[in-house]
């Protein structure tokens, strides 16, 4: 992990989208590990000032306290 100065932070997220991606789930509910990274992929390729994962849309709700520490949401 890289720390960065609150400072250059607040520099860098006046660049770019913020984005809250969408939590993927399979047709039985359980977390879709290959979708949702598909899905990050695919932000991480436009102008993207920073990701929210699980965080404003309710999927961090819908994740086991073990999916979020696995899958660094």
């Amino acid at each position: 992990m890289t720390l960065t100065h609150p400072a250059e932070l607040a520099r860098q997220l006046t660049v770019g989208l913020l984005s809250f991606p969408v939590t993927h789930f399979d047709d039985q509910g359980a977390f879709d590990e290959i979708r949702y990274h598909d899905h990050l992929a695919w932000q991480a390729d436009l102008d993207v000032a920073g990701l929210f994962a699980a965080g404003g849309i309710g999927g961090g709700f819908s994740l086991t306290p073990q999916e979020i520490d696995a899958h660094g949401a």
